[in-house]
Formats: structure tokens, sequence, C-alpha cells
């Protein structure tokens, strides 16, 4: 039996936690505004309060916080408002982007002084694993 992993949306409000499984991808595209439907994003139509345990938010604690106890508006506002869990696929490729895009803004705009010519791709590449520079994929370029 293969496992599933669970990739969650969460939110807090007043020490109440509110998650949703999510298939982060299309999670992250929506809250960036990309067309993409809302309903493909969520692998469930329940909110959680503790989605490991399979414990489901009362609606009583839905209605109090978020005045509705439809899921999809409060996915809404969990993806909004909240954080999305990443995988750790997903995180390194976002490192690998943003590493790429520093490399590129370094070759356009650094000239080596002795031949004032561009930085070769390459020589920023290796400047940066012989650094061994980290990247937080969080924090903008």
């Amino acid at each position: 039996m293969m496992e599933e992993k669970l990739n969650l949306a969460r939110l807090k409000r007043e020490g109440n936690l509110f998650e949703i499984s999510v298939d982060p991808d299309l999670a992250i595209r929506w809250k960036k505004g990309e067309a993409v439907d809302l309903r493909e994003a969520l692998r469930a139509d329940k909110i959680f309060a503790d989605a490991k345990k399979g414990e489901i938010a009362s609606d009583s604690l839905l209605e109090k916080y978020f005045q509705t106890s439809d899921p999809l508006k409060i996915a809404e506002i969990i993806i909004k408002k909240g954080e999305i869990q990443l995988t750790s696929e997903h995180r390194s490729e976002q490192r690998e982007q943003k590493k790429r895009r520093l490399v590129e803004l370094i070759h356009r705009n650094a000239v080596d002084p002795h031949t004032k010519l561009p930085l070769p791709l390459t020589r920023i590449e290796n400047a940066f694993e012989e650094a061994k520079l980290h990247l937080d994929e969080k924090k903008p370029l």
C-alpha cells in the first residue's frame, strides 16, 4: 500500500488551527491569481482542526471565525491568508529556479574587471558551488 503525502494549507485564529488538504502546486498557482479552479486544488472538502488525526472542525467554530460553514469559501480564506506546506521537491525546485534567476541577473549585470566582458555563466555557477551558497525559497531575490 502506497502512503499518500498529506499537504496542508493552514490558518491559525485565536489559537484554533484550521487545515485543508491541498495539491500544493495548484494551491500556490491559485493564490498567485492564476486561472486555476480552486476545487481542483483541494484534496478534501472538509475543514480540519487536525488533519493528521482526521479531526474535523466544528460548524460552530467555522461560523465563529469565518462567518460561514461553506468549505469552499473557508478554503479560499485559508489559502489566501494562511500558509501552504510545500513538499521538499517543490521547495528544492523553487530554490533551483531562484538560483538560475540570480545567476542570470549576475551574468547580465556584472563584468570581469580585466576583460570588461560579462562573467561566464559557468564561472558564476562554480562560484556558487564553491561558496556553498544556499538560497531561501521564501525570501525575495
